[in-house]
């Protein structure tokens, strides 16, 4: 198979994808509403929430998808050849990668813009956010120790149990 056509399956492969199953996914699974406001305009502070342009958005994106493709491809193509590696690339890509990727971006836009690992401690027990709180490492006089930190230390009285 000449290389262009198997650039050019990828890239149909791609734009169906793009085209069909993430408005699926947007429509039936993560019940997008087009008319919501993102946290860079709810929260607009001109530091850490400042709206960009689509294609910038696009870009910090596409940039944080390509994860193990370019990793665990050639290992693939090494062992098994290069039509699997490009499947993995491909379809990995589609089927993992770009769901999991969407869904941390809906979550993310969903609880004013925070990160993964602060969606799952503020919405996680009290007991398990006294867990993560004792194996903070805090940085005092670029001397970094582990210390006991308390609930309330972190969060106040935010969460009750």
């Amino acid at each position: 198979m000449d290389a262009i056509w198997a650039a050019g399956s990828c890239l149909i492969c791609y734009f169906i994808f793009y085209r069909f199953y993430a408005r699926y996914l947007g429509s039936k699974i993560f019940r997008l509403d087009p008319q919501s406001s993102t946290p860079a305009h709810q929260l607009r502070d001109n530091i850490d929430y400042i709206p960009c342009r689509r294609n910038v958005l696009f870009g910090h994106h596409f940039a944080s998808i390509a994860g193990l493709s370019p990793m665990l491809g050639p290992a693939i193509a090494v062992i098994w050849g290069w039509l699997p590696a490009m499947l993995w690339v491909v379809f990995g890509t589609l089927l993992i990668g770009a769901v999991h990727d969407f869904g941390a971006l809906v979550l993310s836009m969903r609880n004013r813009g925070l990160s993964i690992g602060k969606i799952a401690i503020s919405g996680s027990s009290l007991y398990t956010n006294e867990a993560i709180a004792g194996l903070i490492i805090k940085t005092t006089n670029s001397n970094s120790e582990i210390v006991q930190i308390t609930h309330e230390e972190i969060f106040g009285n935010k969460f009750e149990d």
